[in-house]
């Protein structure tokens, strides 16, 4: 069968979670370092370069737009440093890739699952997805519970809200500290209203960030980071780094 090139019939539907990697369970801080960034399929030149200088110091690393079914599998397959758990969200059946969000870290999860939006995509009919991580912490009883989402983009206000919501409940269950972080594509201001609603109704703490606006974006930011039970030491924007739409996040934690 030939698929057309932008047509829906060459994108299946294909939510699922994956196990990438070789890493045990084992305690993680009380630094915790944390790399956030959409890699856009990792379809830019230089990607594979960057994304080891980028990614491979960090404690935890959160992708979204992250593939599976390409020839960078090898780096999350092979790795004996990192565990990496990915939720899938569909397939592009005429590359032969699936992508969706993939969360990396020096330990193996105590829990993994995910959430997939009650909502769809418009003309593909795909979900988006949150990637529910949860990590054991040195000398602490609780766990690290982290939230890798890429949003809804193009639907309704109302139906993006209901997505925020969905994500807030699994928040709003877990007692111990807690990062929720992504591509929640708030790209007007009605979206961030809503965002930012649903995160001071978790108690949750943005994490300060200079950056310049992104024009491509309307003039605002896709990508957040925001917290509880833990203390932001540093955040910066790797702005030199250009293999992709967005522009890779890096944080440092500690445990309070």
């Amino acid at each position: 069968m030939v698929y057309k090139r932008f047509g829906p019939d060459r994108f299946q539907h294909d939510v699922g979670m994956l196990n990438i990697g070789h890493t045990l369970v084992r305690p993680i801080g009380p630094n915790i370092d944390l790399c956030v960034w959409n890699i856009c399929k990792a379809k830019y030149p230089n990607w594979s370069e960057d994304f080891e200088e980028v990614c491979f110091q960090q404690d935890i690393v959160l992708l979204q737009e992250s593939v599976i079914g390409s020839l960078f599998d090898e780096k999350f397959s092979r790795s004996d440093d990192y565990s990496w758990v990915m939720a899938k969200t569909f397939s592009d059946r005429l590359n032969g890739y699936s992508t969706g969000v993939k969360t990396g870290a020096i330990s193996a999860p105590m829990q993994c699952s995910y959430i997939a939006s009650t909502h769809s995509e418009p003309i593909y009919g795909t979900k988006k997805m949150a990637l529910l991580t949860s990590y054991r912490l040195a000398d602490h009883d609780f766990s690290l519970l982290v939230i890798n989402v890429h949003a809804l983009n193009f639907v309704t206000n109302a139906k993006y809200e209901l997505h925020m919501r969905e994500i807030a409940a699994a928040i709003e269950r877990h007692e111990g500290p807690a990062i929720l972080a992504g591509d929640f594509n708030t790209w007007s201001r009605r979206r961030q209203e809503i965002f930012s609603d649903v995160t001071k109704q978790l108690l949750l703490i943005d994490a300060e960030i200079k950056r310049r606006p992104r024009m491509r974006h309307f003039g605002r930011h896709l990508d957040h980071i925001y917290y509880r039970g833990l203390f932001l030491c540093d955040s910066r924007v790797l702005q030199a780094v250009r293999s992709s739409d967005h522009y890779p996040l890096q944080l440092k934690f500690r445990i309070s």
